[in-house]
């Protein structure tokens, strides 16, 4: 953006700026499978565009770090375009920030790096101190780097000091810790990141904390008080503290803002007025605006500015930010030597910005910006710092940086400035000349010429014609016989009442005004009401015009205020079915009148939100009430399809299909249907093409390419599902399923990275599913984070405590992590859920088999196996028995001799007369 011409940038993560076309090259040529062939299939995957959480964001760092992490020419390239990316945008001074432990790959707990090998954490800082060297010099820029701890890893800070001290000579300012916001509480001597900013105070290394991003203001406290730092990353939840943001204040406490960021990760009100940065604005506090990870957000630091102007912020008010930006950059003692010199030389010029009359002026009459009391109060500036201020200022009397514009009205008075509205004089000179009027005419006019003083519309009368609104009457002249006979002074001909006036118009001249004989003014308002009332007997259907506007209007808006409040109420159920908020939805069409409820439209969209809480039941018997109302309504039969699969309905999901093609063969919902009615008789081949049909009815029906990708899984063609998953997430990229779906494949290919990423996607479009929970928890699992996973699955419990498909992988985890006695307990709980699923019977075994109860553990096997006789879930037992069993435990492995893979799920589950889907995670379709 021209207007900011000249930018300084102080929090933008060096991992989180990278290009997707490098991640791309890297993958290829370190022969790394990615799973996006271009751009925007990386985008698709690593860019928050919606408002989500941080937790979300930086998830997403999981998809490209490993191609870096480990690669000495990756980390250099990466150093170096990213002093290329910010002279593109003029910035002039920027502080980049990165965790040379991510990118190294000697650590004992590789964060990113595939493998192992040699680059350790200082050879990371110094491969990125070299780019950023060979960058700066070569595009004109000044660029520092920051190196980071992170939150869950505090025995790498102390280390972060040594190498802060060892690389200050090359560019290394500062020390910072990033991740989850910091945890405050912990006492110092407790807190290996506490004793590490310790000894970077005592070395003299700048200091700057992550705090109050999603955290409370406490964290923005103990940064300040036990870590000391001199600038806060984010900071947003300082404003929760009104003592401490005060103090704050006081003290020109720098916040690190990142507009875009705050309001992607949640951290921040969605109502932009309510965004801290105008308070930030609005109080003087010191702060400046930054970018944080573009390659996440999609953005640039003039994407950010203008989201300043969304939120409220002035052009005077983001320069000032970039002001004070350059007068709190970290910079050492030592003088750089590759300063960007002023686009204009001049000589004469020797003024810094707090000793520049004009300029101090000027910044004092700039709107919400603290005046220049405030800048006295900053300590003396490093060399560095007043050389990029300096070249801000082009002349004393063109200032082009933190103050005001050259197009700005000059603040020395208003004389300059011109009127926003003309004055009566100019409005008169300026007004166009209006079209002549014609006159009007009434009966007898040609006997009874008027004056021309009365129907002079030239004269007096021409604000009363302009200025009157129409339908509102003035004062009847003494002439007329009743006020309800005109609405207007200006009205023309109106047909009388059928008493006789001779001749009289309906404007009669001052001299028959005299006349006693002829004037009606004497009469008093009864006499007038009674001749009033006499009227009607003499015209055939007299309608009194002004009651029956009244009366017409105000039914026009009572039917209308109905209306809207109908369509408010079903708009917000909609939206919140839309949020997959189902049970506020359900509470929101049930409330709805009985004629409405009773619509084929509002049961439909009930059955699907009883869908989406895996309710099937209710669902069926919601969509069976659409169709008797409405047999020929097809929007959401897809659904109802589905829902007769998940109840193993064949006789129903038969009929429903037949009903369906022959209604409506163009139909998409109609070859979904049919393709689950195959798919539920294991006719999978036929059931593809029925899929396929429907997508070539409708190419742009997203629930066709899921379905047709969960029949591929089924046949193994995991490629193919793969291809059709994407295709969904194409037309519909909030198409929840479709994510899961690709996760549920990598998680097939045991890329469990990635499948983490996209189903946690899917969280984020659907945040109350349990199903998704437990998905993410088994993920996590698999990569050896029992605790995390414990974590997710407590939380798929809260949502749905019934839900036997987390409760089964709760205590699955549990018994791998031995605890043996609380996974029993999980087991017993579930086992009152579903008291006929073998499966549940046959786990409880293997508890009782470790903890030597070998007549239980017996007595439990044979209970799974008189359940299931004839072996189908004989697959998920030999599932278990890999993942769980030890080599001693042979008497369990000769239970499972059918040599099946473990890639097939839970089947269906019949809990008393009602039937219940629990599947396991490989072939979960209930999404």
């Amino acid at each position: 953006m021209e207007k900011f011409k000249y930018k300084v940038e102080l929090h933008v993560h060096l991992d989180g700026a990278v290009r997707p076309q490098t991640v791309l090259d890297i993958a290829k040529s370190r022969k790394i499978h990615m799973p996006h062939e271009n751009i925007e299939e990386f985008k698709r995957d690593v860019v928050v565009y919606e408002r989500s959480t941080l937790e979300v964001l930086l998830n997403c760092f999981r998809v490209f770090m490993p191609v870096i992490a480990g690669c000495r020419d990756a980390i250099y390239r990466i150093a170096y375009e990213f002093c290329e990316d910010s002279a593109k945008h003029n910035i002039k001074y920027v502080e980049t920030r990165y965790c040379p432990h991510l990118l190294a790959n000697t650590a004992e707990k590789r964060e990113f790096a595939i493998k192992p090998g040699d680059i350790s954490p200082r050879d990371v800082v110094d491969i990125v101190c070299t780019a950023l060297e060979k960058g700066s010099k070569d595009f004109n820029i000044t660029v520092k780097s920051i190196l980071c701890s992170m939150t869950h890893r505090p025995e790498w800070s102390m280390e972060i000091v040594e190498l802060c001290k060892e690389f200050k000579s090359r560019g290394v300012v500062a020390i910072d810790i990033a991740g989850d916001d910091f945890e405050p509480g912990v006492e110092p001597n407790e807190c290996l990141h506490k004793q590490a900013f310790k000894v970077a105070f005592d070395e003299g290394i700048h200091r700057t904390v992550h705090a109050g991003e999603n955290g409370p203001a406490e964290g923005v406290k103990e940064a300040l008080e036990h870590m000391y730092a001199e600038r806060i990353g984010h900071g947003y939840h300082v404003v929760d503290d009104e003592k401490l943001y005060q103090q704050c204040i006081k003290d020109q406490v720098h916040f690190e803002v990142c507009p875009f960021s705050s309001i992607r990760t949640g951290s921040v009100s969605e109502d932009l007025k309510k965004h801290p940065l105008l308070r930030f604005v609005k109080d003087g506090a010191n702060y400046s605006i930054n970018t944080d990870d573009p390659v996440v957000l999609d953005n640039n630091l003039d994407d950010d500015y203008l989201k300043c102007k969304e939120i409220g912020l002035t052009d005077e008010q983001i320069i000032q930010s970039i002001f004070n930006a350059a007068r709190k950059c970290i910079a050492s003692a030592q003088k750089y030597n590759q300063t960007p010199q002023p686009l204009i030389q001049n000589s004469t010029m020797s003024h810094t910005p707090e000793n520049f009359p004009e300029a101090t002026q000027i910044n004092e009459k700039c709107p919400r910006v603290r005046r220049g009391s405030r800048l006295k109060d900053i300590p003396e500036r490093s060399d560095i710092t007043k050389n990029i201020i300096k070249p801000l200022f082009l002349s004393p009397l063109t200032p082009s940086f933190g103050f005001l514009p050259l197009d700005t009205p000059s603040p020395g008075g208003p004389g300059n400035i011109p009127y926003d509205t003309p004055s009566p004089m100019m409005e008169n000179t300026l007004r166009a000349p209006g079209a002549p009027r014609r006159t009007v005419s009434v009966r007898g006019s040609q006997n009874h010429p008027v004056p021309p003083p009365v129907l002079n519309f030239s004269g007096n009368n021409t604000n009363t014609r302009e200025n009157q609104p129409a339908g509102i009457q003035n004062n009847p002249p003494p002439v007329r016989r009743s006020s309800r006979l005109f609405g207007s002074n200006n009205s023309s001909s109106v047909k009388e009442n059928n008493k006789s006036h001779g001749t009289k118009t309906r404007l009669q001249s001052p001299k028959a005004l005299g006349r006693k004989s002829k004037t009606r003014s004497s009469k008093s308002q009864q006499e007038l009401n009674k001749i009033n009332k006499s009227e009607p007997t003499l015209d055939s259907k007299p309608v009194p015009q002004v009651p029956t506007q009244t009366q017409i209007l105000q039914m026009q808006q009572q039917s209308l205020t109905g209306i809207l409040h109908l369509l408010q109420c079903i708009g917000k159920a909609y939206q919140a079915l839309s949020q997959y908020d189902c049970k506020k939805a359900i509470e929101m069409y049930e409330d709805l009148p009985i004629h409405q409820y009773n619509t084929a439209y509002v049961l439909c969209q009930l059955g699907r939100a009883y869908f989406e809480l895996s309710e099937y039941q209710n669902a069926e018997r919601l969509f069976g009430e659409a169709r008797s109302l409405e047999p020929y309504h097809l929007e959401g039969m897809e659904i109802f399809s589905t829902t007769l699969w998940h109840l193993q309905r064949e006789v129903e999901l038969s009929a429903l299909a037949q009903e369906l093609t022959d209604m409506e063969k163009n139909s998409p919902e109609a070859w979904c249907a049919t393709g689950n009615c195959f798919s539920l008789q294991k006719e999978h081949d036929t059931a593809i093409k029925f899929f396929q049909r429907a997508i070539q009815v409708d190419p742009n029906f997203a629930y066709a390419f899921t379905l047709l990708g969960h029949e591929y899984v089924f046949t193994e063609e995991l490629d193919k599902a793969m291809s059709c998953f994407r295709n969904a997430i194409r037309v519909d990229p909030r198409h929840f399923n479709a994510w899961y779906g690709v996760g549920m494949i990598y998680y097939k290919q045991e890329k469990f990275d990635f499948a983490e990423v996209h189903f946690r996607k899917a969280l984020h479009i659907n945040p109350h599913s349990a199903a998704l929970l437990c998905h993410i928890g088994v993920v996590q699992h698999a990569q050896q984070k029992s605790e995390s996973a414990l974590s997710t699955l407590n939380k798929a419990i809260a949502t749905d405590p019934r839900n036997p498909l987390c409760k089964f992988h709760r205590a699955s985890i549990l018994f791998a992590s031995d605890k043996h006695n609380e996974a029993l307990k999980e087991l017993e709980e579930l086992k009152q859920i579903v008291p006929k699923e073998s499966l549940v019977y046959f786990l409880i075994g293997k508890v009782h088999k470790k903890l030597g109860n070998t007549h239980f553990a017996l007595m439990n096997f044979s209970w799974a196996m008189d359940l299931d006789p004839k072996g189908i879930n004989n697959q998920i037992k030999e599932a278990i028995d890999k993942r769980y069993v030890t080599e001693d435990d042979e008497s369990l492995a000769r239970l499972n001799d059918t040599g099946l893979d473990d890639d097939i799920g839970l089947e269906d589950v019949v809990d008393g007369n009602e039937d219940l889907q629990l599947q396991a995670i490989e072939s979960d379709e209930s999404l």
